[in-house]
């Protein structure tokens, strides 16, 4: 699955967010890549990293569950290990991305699913008609728990 990872003012810090939602997903990583486009990243679940076997360093930004970020390593070399006290969520990116971006510590980050693209026809009708768009909203506020289904 696609995201894009944006800062509170719209900045956006990854633009094709990958999501390694699942155990061998997150056991892969970036193995076995040489290296991440300047727009690509990884979305980890997880509170520490590694960097054993990888052929490039990282820019990582690890986030707590309400994803504002607790702790961001520049360049973290190949065969190093990474961790944040209390991250939930760590964001693996191309080194020197954090720098682009501008991102500091204590900034609230958001994920944004790609929406459907809307193909209209000749006619004026669009070709997704029968597509159904899915909102998700994501909260620590157990009140928001649910997803709603547009």
């Amino acid at each position: 699955m696609l995201l894009t990872l944006v800062g509170g003012d719209g900045r956006v810090l990854c633009a094709r967010c990958r999501l390694a939602d699942t155990p061998m997903a997150r056991v892969k990583g970036l193995l076995g890549r040489r290296g991440l486009a300047e727009d690509e990243g990884l979305l980890l679940a997880t509170g520490a990293i590694h960097t054993s076997f990888m052929q490039f360093p990282i820019d990582v930004a690890f986030l707590d569950r309400n994803f504002v970020v607790l702790r961001l390593i520049r360049s973290l070399k190949p065969w190093r290990i990474g961790w944040a006290r209390n991250a939930h969520a760590v964001v693996e990116l191309p080194a020197g991305a954090l720098e682009r971006v501008g991102l500091h510590v204590g900034e609230q980050m958001s994920l944004v699913r790609h929406a459907p693209i809307v193909v209209e026809t000749e006619k004026g009708s669009d070709a997704s008609a029968n597509d159904t768009l899915r909102v998700v909203v994501a909260s620590a506020d157990s009140r928001f728990l649910r997803v709603a289904r547009f």
